[in-house]
C-alpha cells in the first residue's frame, strides 16, 4: 500500500496499458479522450467495467459512450448513475443521489482509490490523492465493493450502509 498525492498521475495509465484481464473505473467525471484509452484497452482483450454519472460537466463523455454503445458491441460496459432522472436500460436513476465514488482497479494486482476523477485536469492539473493497493486481500476488497455497486445499480437493490464496528475505527472524544 503506497499513497501518493500532487500532480501527474501517467501511472495510472502505464498500469491500464499493461491489463491482462480487466479494467473497472468509476469516476464521477471522465473525458471523451479518456474514454476514447478505454476503448482502446478494451479492443486489446482485457474487459472494461466504467461507472460515472450523469452531471452537466460529463455530457460530452456520455455523448461519446452512448454514440460507441449503439454501433460497437465490445467489452466495455458502462453505467451512467442519473440522479432521479428517467434511465435507460445502461443507466440507472439513484434519486437524489450523486457519485462521488473514485475507485480504479487493475485486474486482480493494482486498485487505486482517492480523489482522482477520470479527466486531465484531475490526472494533470489538481493536486489529488491517490491510494495504491496491491496487496491481494485488499484488492479483492475494493473489487468486491465496485462489483456490490455494480450489482447494486444493475438490480436497483440496497447498497449496504452499515458497517461491522471493526471496519471502521472509533473516534474518541477528547474531553477538557
Amino acid at each position: 500500500m503506497k499513497g501518493h498525492y500532487g500532480r501527474g498521475f501517467d501511472q495510472l495509465w502505464k498500469e491500464f496499458s499493461s491489463a491482462e484481464k480487466y479494467v473497472w473505473v468509476c469516476s464521477p467525471w471522465i473525458t471523451p479522450a479518456n474514454f476514447t484509452r478505454l476503448v482502446k484497452i478494451s479492443k486489446n482483450g482485457p474487459s472494461v467495467r466504467l461507472i460515472t454519472s450523469d452531471d452537466d460537466r460529463n455530457i460530452e463523455c456520455i455523448n461519446a459512450m452512448r454514440e460507441y454503445a449503439k454501433s460497437n458491441p465490445s467489452n466495455l460496459q458502462y453505467m451512467i448513475i442519473q440522479r432521479g432522472k428517467r434511465a435507460t436500460e445502461q443507466e440507472k436513476s439513484v434519486p437524489g443521489r450523486l457519485l462521488h465514488a473514485k475507485i480504479y482497479i487493475k485486474d486482480d494486482k493494482l486498485a487505486f482509490v482517492g480523489s482522482l476523477n477520470f479527466t486531465e485536469t484531475s490526472m494533470y492539473d489538481n493536486i489529488e490523492y491517490l491510494l495504491a493497493l496491491d496487496d491481494p486481500k485488499d484488492v479483492a476488497t475494493v473489487k468486491k465493493d465496485f462489483e456490490d455497486l455494480w450489482l447494486y445499480l444493475e438490480n436497483d437493490t440496497a447498497l449496504e450502509e452499515v458497517y461491522p464496528e471493526d471496519t471502521i475505527p472509533t473516534l474518541h472524544k477528547h474531553t477538557t
